[in-house]
């Protein structure tokens, strides 16, 4: 057995990488020029790669963000903030799905005297600069004072743009302060959130003695307007490796590149549709990976390489779906059941986050809780996730209500 560079242990991640000695055979198809290929037939490139941070690539490799965002190398250290960006999107997306779902479940059966919960949907609502209208006549103003006061600044004539900026201005007391607090760090452009900890009570609304409580709905889109979106490293390798881009060719749109469109990915109309899709495009990618013994075959079966693509494209590309049963169903397609509820190299946190809301979107709100819990050794990096995952808790509860057998566990 022949080895290449040196016998390289990625935090038993990636296993010693070996190849045989034959020469490269000729493939049954050409495969096109990517970083997958790249692992196949040059695999010295690849590990010269990770050699500057072989523990950080790792990390990204297995979704470990804590660790890749401290890493030192500034192209794995971008990768790392981008996966995070795109995680704390489709959370934010959960957040805007969930809140007003659970207001409008919970009214359905009365909501309790006095309650604030409606009010808070609706802050959601304008954070998204949508008309609250709607969820503040789902119940009479709140007892509280302070959100009293933030029900009457929500249920003003708002302009139809710039609504949470008004809402922040009118309010009152300490709701409104945090209101503005949130303001003044987006206006400014600051990634100081610390502040916003001294302006915002945490939870951020609370009732019936503590038994609810609900987060501070605003802080993940703070989070995501203050820390713009990476930008992606300039070296090829280093910019698609692990991505949903097989080459530097597919990053400005994966899900409509040139690889995407070779694998025969486009528009579709149905869930039926983007199946079959799905399913065409693994056969391809399979009969690309039968292509031949390539000396890098052990290092792309160490890093699973193509089922790692295969999971990052039709990702992309069923977030471009007009609905989210479509998505659904293609992320269906592609889970990974030997990978568990854990997260990896087939199951990355913005993947986790991603299913999660098209879950409750498509009224699976049991089957969101799964992979909110997959994403929990992220807490740390991820501050919302718990109670995000409450309010997921508490819909699903809801939208169960009056029947028997039900609980707040997934």
């Amino acid at each position: 057995m022949q080895r290449f560079g040196s016998p390289l242990a990625l935090l038993g991640l990636f296993g010693m990488l070996g190849c045989t000695g034959a020469e490269p055979s000729v493939p049954v198809a050409p495969l096109p020029d990517g970083w997958v290929s790249t692992i196949l037939e040059t695999p010295d490139q690849v590990l010269a790669l990770f050699d500057a941070d072989t523990e950080g690539w790792a990390a990204l490799h297995r979704g470990d963000l804590t660790r890749a965002l401290n890493a030192t190398e500034p192209d794995l250290a971008a990768r790392a903030h981008q996966e995070l960006y795109d995680t704390r999107q489709h959370l934010l997306s959960l957040l805007r799905t969930t809140a007003p779902e659970l207001a409008r479940s919970w009214a359905a059966h009365t909501l309790p005297s006095g309650t604030a919960l409606h009010t808070w949907a609706a802050l959601v609502a304008v954070d998204a600069d949508v008309d609250p209208t709607p969820l503040l006549a789902l119940a009479p103003p709140p007892a509280d004072s302070d959100w009293a006061h933030v029900h009457a600044a929500l249920g003003s004539d708002l302009p139809e743009e710039a609504r949470f900026a008004v809402v922040a201005d009118r309010a009152a007391g300490t709701v409104g302060d945090c209101l503005r607090a949130h303001l003044a760090v987006r206006q400014s452009n600051s990634t100081a959130l610390a502040s916003l900890d001294q302006a915002c009570s945490e939870p951020f609304l609370q009732e019936a003695g503590g038994t609810r409580a609900f987060p501070d709905p605003l802080r993940l889109h703070t989070w995501i307007l203050v820390h713009p979106t990476p930008s992606p490293p300039v070296a090829p390798l280093a910019a698609t490796v692990f991505s949903a881009s097989w080459s530097p060719g597919d990053q400005a749109s994966p899900a409509t590149g040139p690889t995407a469109t070779a694998l025969g990915l486009g528009l579709a109309s149905s869930p039926d549709e983007a199946l079959r899709q799905v399913q065409s495009a693994t056969e391809t990618l399979d009969r690309w990976e039968q292509a031949g013994p390539w000396p890098g075959a052990t290092l792309a079966a160490d890093l699973d390489a193509f089922a790692l693509y295969r999971t990052r494209l039709i990702t992309a590309w069923a977030e471009e779906a007009a609905e989210p049963a479509i998505t659904a169903e293609a992320l269906r397609a592609i889970r990974d059941t030997n990978a568990g509820r854990t997260i990896g190299p087939t199951r990355p946190p913005s993947l986790l986050a991603l299913e999660a809301t098209v879950s409750v979107q498509t009224g699976h709100i049991r089957a969101a809780l799964p992979a909110l819990q997959a994403l929990s050794p992220l807490n740390p990096i991820l501050p919302e996730l718990p109670a995000l995952t409450e309010v997921v808790n508490d819909l699903q509860v809801a939208s169960t209500l009056g029947r028997s057998g039900d609980s707040k566990e997934p």
